[in-house]
């Protein structure tokens, strides 16, 4: 249940719609763009006055932009509902006992890196594409190489911008808590002296350090009984 609920909100539901995306809407509009400059209908914008990338690339960027966290939204939830009818029937697992599981597990920071990263998504989906687009010479072989070059970065580049996230969204989260944990220890340690022979401050200080590093430790459990040895009074 840990494993669907984080890995579907920040990773999984995000990758899957956006690689279809790339493959649907990224093809179409390559070969779109592709087939109006073999009939020069982008040379004939230009002598009326328009702007290609106004009327032509900008809607459809913003088009993906508005469609690919709402679907990102929807996919994630598919997911959800998907992976817990699978744990229902073959894993054992009540809906009520997922649920709660699931309400334990992920938060609405959880959610919201998936839903960050989706705008950057469909923006290197809809550049790529129309990229490419603009790209096709005056032959048909020219627009279906180019479209299928068109997925094939859009893809790549899903894939490399989302670990660039995780790097991203991992170094933000180590800072934090070494952040905590010297302010913690600079806490525990201002204006008193632990000596290595008091076993129950040694014990306690582990405690508040694996507390603070954000680890449920049940005081009074097996994990929690550290034993000293040599300096147990």
């Amino acid at each position: 249940v840990d494993m669907i609920g984080i890995l579907v909100l920040r990773e999984i539901g995000l990758l899957i719609v956006s690689i279809m995306e790339a493959g649907r809407s990224g093809s179409a509009y390559s070969a779109e763009l592709g087939a109006m400059k073999m009939r020069e209908e982008i040379d004939a914008l230009r002598t009326m006055g328009f702007d290609p990338v106004e009327v032509l690339i900008l809607p459809r960027i913003m088009a993906l932009l508005i469609a690919v966290p709402i679907l990102t939204f929807l996919g994630s939830m598919s997911a959800l509902y998907g992976g817990g009818l699978v744990a229902w029937l073959y894993g054992g697992v009540d809906p009520e006992v997922f649920l709660g599981r699931l309400k334990e597990t992920i938060s609405l920071s959880t959610l919201q890196v998936g839903m960050i990263k989706a705008p950057f998504m469909a923006l290197v989906i809809g550049l790529v594409a129309c990229v490419e687009g603009l790209q096709v010479k005056g032959s048909s072989e020219s627009l279906g190489r180019q479209t299928t070059s068109s997925v094939v970065k859009s893809i790549f580049l899903v894939i490399v911008l989302d670990g660039v996230f995780a790097i991203f969204f991992a170094s933000i989260g180590s800072l934090k808590l070494s952040t905590r944990l010297g302010l913690h220890l600079e806490n525990l340690f201002d204006g008193a002296v632990v000596f290595p022979f008091q076993a129950m401050n040694l014990r306690q200080t582990v405690l508040d350090l694996l507390q603070c590093a954000g680890l449920e430790v049940d005081p009074f459990g097996v994990a929690a009984e550290f034993r000293v040895g040599l300096f147990q009074l």
